[in-house]
């Protein structure tokens, strides 16, 4: 595999020089193993340069088990599914949601995107931003679990949290 045979020192420039947007498309075509196992070598030697990336690669391999996005409601409206947006779980804490939105939106920053897919990343920066804002409130947040269907499996569980993954590597 090229990321194995390449000096870390490289590696580190080429993540530094590069899109991590572009990276992420790379790495989520590789074996989790291989990617978590290249986190952790290159996050042990700079932890900056892979913040980004691998912000990006755990949340875009966690919506490609996708939890729906938009929910239904009993009324036949459709609302966000701001949990599922933020990759949180329902019972999120607000410290957590705020982690959660800092990281996410640090890493979906126009300037992570090449230009031609820097229109998507606003896009999802923007129903980000839209999710923390409901969530972060108190009462848009009561008012959002009210509308949103208790079911468990509409939203995120602890044990797949994109951030737990990413703590597991910064450790």
């Amino acid at each position: 595999m090229f990321f194995e045979i390449v000096p870390p020192e490289d590696l580190l420039v080429l993540f530094e020089e590069s899109y991590p947007s572009d990276l992420v498309n790379i790495l989520l075509d590789l074996k989790k193993a291989a990617v978590k196992n290249l986190f952790e070598h290159l996050g042990k030697l700079k932890k900056r340069a892979i913040a980004e990336v691998s912000t990006l690669y755990y949340y875009k391999e966690y919506l490609t088990n996708p939890l729906p996005l938009d929910l239904e409601t009993e009324t036949g409206s459709t609302v966000p599914n701001y949990y599922a947006i933020l990759g949180v779980p329902r019972d999120v804490s607000q410290e957590d949601l705020r982690e959660a939105h800092r990281l996410l939106s640090r890493a979906h920053e126009p300037a992570m995107f090449s230009p031609d897919r820097r229109a998507a990343g606003e896009e999802r920066l923007g129903e980000i931003n839209d999710a923390y804002n409901h969530l972060k409130n108190a009462e848009r947040r009561q008012k959002a679990d009210r509308i949103l269907p208790n079911i468990n499996y509409l939203y995120p569980r602890r044990d797949q949290s994109w951030m737990e993954a990413l703590h597991r590597i910064a450790e």
